[in-house]
Order: structure tokens, then sequence, then C-alpha cells
């Protein structure tokens, strides 16, 4: 900024590019006028570039932090996706001793809980940041829609809301879980953890957000932040030089300042 600054001073100085000081040239033109309109016309346009820029920093700050929450809130999805998934969710609901007890059975409800609050979290996430660009919505899609067979899910107590969250109903589940027919509790545990099951429905649609490219993501949000950027105020100071005598005295202060901000 100190050489912009620096430029705009010289831009302005009644002294830079005249032979002699005084408040009306040899032809008539009313310098002191000129040079005030001069100093006004560059104090706005290093204002408006100002908080141009300003706007610029904004803008990128808001995307990277989207970029980072979307990054985190897969993650999250994904791990407690993970704990419910094949093998893991035997290590839940089996003890030590292979027996379903009150204790597993509580372990497991609280650990789909936790799978159906990080996948709200992460509709949430995407709901609010839709329009940043195509890919947020191609991943919303996919969130929306049931991770597992409705009717299936609905068995062992989960349901999906109108806006595509989850909802658990603990106590369903409990009730499930509690069976003591094997082919029953077979298949309740292939719903809940096995291929094509709501645990497993979320893992994948978690991975195909971790693949999503990043451009996608915030296309709207990098277009409008280059242009943001191309709205370069100074262009107007070069255009305003054209006809004008003061300026004219200073084109050399304004090709610096143009190779500088362009």
């Amino acid at each position: 900024m100190a050489g912009i600054e620096a430029l705009l001073s010289a831009y302005t100085n009644p002294y830079y590019g005249m032979g002699s000081v005084g408040s009306t040239s040899s032809s008539g033109l009313d310098i002191a006028s000129l040079q005030k309109n001069a100093q006004q016309q560059a104090a706005e346009l290093l204002s408006t570039y100002n908080s141009n820029r300003e706007s610029v920093k904004t803008l990128k700050a808001d995307t990277a932090k989207y970029l980072d929450d979307y990054i985190l809130s897969m993650k999250t999805l994904d791990q407690s996706a993970e704990k419910l998934r094949l093998g893991n969710l035997d290590k839940l609901l089996y003890n030590s001793d292979g027996e379903v007890t009150e204790d597993t059975i509580a372990d497991t409800v609280k650990a789909m809980q936790s799978m159906v609050d990080n996948y709200n979290s992460t509709v949430k996430l995407l709901n609010d940041n839709a329009e940043r660009g195509p890919g947020t919505m191609k991943q919303l899609a996919r969130m929306v829609a049931d991770p597992a067979p409705a009717a299936s899910m609905k068995m062992v107590g989960v349901t999906v809301n109108k806006d595509g969250t989850l909802a658990l109903d603990a106590e369903k589940m409990t009730e499930a879980l509690s069976t003591s027919d094997a082919n029953q509790l077979a298949l309740y545990k292939d719903i809940i953890g096995g291929f094509g099951g709501i645990a497993d429905g979320a893992h994948k649609n978690a991975s195909f957000a971790a693949n999503a490219p990043a451009r996608e993501l915030i296309q709207n949000d990098l277009a409008t932040i280059q242009q943001t950027q191309s709205e370069n105020p100074f262009r107007e100071m070069y255009e305003s030089f054209k006809g004008n005598v003061y300026a004219m005295n200073n084109q050399a202060v304004a090709g610096m300042l143009m190779n500088l901000l362009v």
C-alpha cells in the first residue's frame, strides 16, 4: 500500500508536471480546482480499491472455511459409520463372551445415534452452502436420498425426515436388537451394518464426498472472487486521463499506477 499511496500523492501534487506554481494556467485553466478534483478522485478510488481488496480477502477466507468444514464433516461421518459397519458392529453388539446384553445394545444404539447426528449435521452444512457450487449441490442430493431401503430402516427404528435428515427411535432399535430370534437379529444387523445397510450407505456417501473436486464444490465462489478482483477501480482513473489537461501532466504517474495495480 505504501507504493500506491506514494504514487497517488505524486498524482495530486500541484508541483508535479508544471513549469510554475500558480492558481491559474496561461490558458486560463483553474489549476487549484483541477488539483482539488484530482485529489478527491484519487481518494475515492483508493477507498474503493481498499474496500474491493478487503471483500476479496473475506470471500477467500469464507470459502476456505467451508472447505475445511466440509472435509471435517465428511471425515467425522465416515468414522462414525465405520464403527457400525461389518465386523465392527459385532464388536459393539457382543461382549467378550459372545453374548448380546443390555449394555452392548445400549452401546450399539448410542453409536447409531452418533452416526445419525453426524449425518444430519453434514446434510445441514451442505444445505446451508448449496449455492457455492454444483459439486456441493450434487453431494447434498446424494445425502438426502435414503442411505438404505426405507422399509428396512424402519424395522430398526430409523426413518428419513422430509428435509433428508435421519431420525432414530432408540426404543425401537433397542427392542429390535433384544430379540431372542437369531435369524431376526442377523437381519437387523445386516440392515444396520451389512453391505447396503445404513452405515454402509453413510460410508459410501462420505467416501464419494471425499473424492469430489474442490473446484466443483466452490465453483460459484471462485467466479465471484474472480469477478470482484477484476473490478479494479483504477481503470476508471486511467480512462479519466483522456482529454484532461491537468491529468495529462501526470501520465507518468498514471502509467506506474496501472503497471502496479492491473
